[in-house]
């Protein structure tokens, strides 16, 4: 786990998608932390786009689960310009999988 950079700290706390869970439904329960949904080069992505907010019982209990990361990487390719995914898509065509998830 990495420490999210001040700079991206303080962004993140005026955004209001982060108040919420991201995928927020009746199973959410728990106060609200950042999850790191995507990792690059062995690290976790310090991006706005990259993080959405999770209530503790998806970010702890269900986060390594299918069917949940699935959700949480749409949300976040969602959130994302094709030019903020371009960097990443070395491995991974994120910018395709975008446009094929809309």
């Amino acid at each position: 786990m990495n420490n999210i950079p001040h700079a991206l700290k303080e962004k993140l706390k005026k955004d209001p998608f982060m108040r919420r869970c991201a995928l927020e439904d009746e199973n959410c329960k728990g106060r609200i932390e950042w999850h790191h949904v995507f990792i690059f080069a062995g690290k976790q992505i310090q991006e706005s786009w990259a993080i959405a907010g999770a209530c503790s019982e998806y970010h702890h209990r269900f986060a390594d689960r299918t069917d949940i990361k699935k959700r949480f990487v749409h949300v976040c390719l969602s959130r994302a310009s094709d030019s903020e995914l371009a960097p990443y898509c070395k491995v991974i065509d994120y910018v395709k999988m975008k446009h094929e998830l809309q």
